[in-house]
């Protein structure tokens, strides 16, 4: 499971584990975010 969220000028992620995968679409949300400016909280 991927899940994030988007506070203020920030995308939180929780850290991968047993049930956070650290997957290709995870990857690329966290991509996308910091290629327009995003700060990504909680990232690895």
């Amino acid at each position: 499971m991927s899940i994030a969220f988007r506070i203020n000028d920030k995308l939180v992620t929780p850290l991968t584990s047993d049930t956070i995968l650290d997957g290709v679409s995870r990857k690329t949300v966290i991509q996308v975010a910091k290629d327009i400016g995003i700060d990504v909280e909680g990232e690895i």
